[in-house]
């Protein structure tokens, strides 16, 4: 049976390159988010931001990330239990034989499985699922946003005691990016300057 080999490449390596791998699909998911808003999200960002950026990603988006979780689990539990419990189950029947080459399966299923060649996989189709979200979510919220669709999520009071009904787009340690209500598009507003509170709406509301 199939077995990775955890020889190829060491823990501490993977956990290094995945880092910067996550650093820089964060920072180009980001940047194509805010493209469509017309902003370029690194003028408002600090080093802070920059770095926590592959966490921020995938904690404020839990859906995506149980995607991820779940796709990582499925493929590794393919290739490491169901490609050979397949190829052993069928490989002397008629149809197998047909459309697989017994004989270099064997050979393979026989070698330790790269790691390396696992871990590319998985950057490739996180990579398509990080650039496919800043895409696709900027598209839809810069659209909804020049057709007055945004509808409030947030109430925003200011330092002045003013405030305002707000559809929150993102929020870094330095600023906030938001749309006022009945407006058609973007503040960027200081937190620590501008911003006495904020407040949450109901979802029903």
């Amino acid at each position: 049976m199939k077995a990775f080999d955890s020889k190829e490449i060491g823990v501490q390596e993977i956990f290094s390159l995945g880092y910067i791998y996550l650093l820089i699909l964060g920072i180009i998911s980001e940047a194509i988010f805010f493209r469509f808003f017309d902003i370029n999200i690194l003028r408002y960002s600090s080093i802070l931001d920059v770095l926590i950026y592959p966490i921020s990603l995938l904690t404020e988006n839990l859906i995506l990330l149980a995607i991820l979780v779940v796709m990582t689990v499925a493929f590794y539990y393919f290739i490491r239990f169901w490609n050979p419990w397949v190829h052993n189950r069928y490989k002397h029947t008629n149809w197998y034989q047909k459309i697989t080459n017994v004989e270099k399966v064997e050979k393979q299923l026989k070698k330790p499985a790269s790691t390396v060649g696992f871990f590319f996989l998985m950057a490739l189709m996180l990579f398509s699922m990080l650039i496919g979200f800043g895409m696709g979510s900027g598209d839809k919220l810069s659209s909804r946003m020049k057709n007055g669709e945004l509808k409030s999520n947030h109430i925003l009071v200011y330092n002045n005691q003013d405030s305002a009904r707000v559809r929150m787009i993102s929020q870094n340690s330095l600023y906030l990016f938001y749309v006022k209500e009945g407006e058609r598009e973007l503040t960027i507003t200081p937190i620590g300057q501008s911003i006495f509170s904020i407040k949450k709406l109901d979802k029903e509301k």
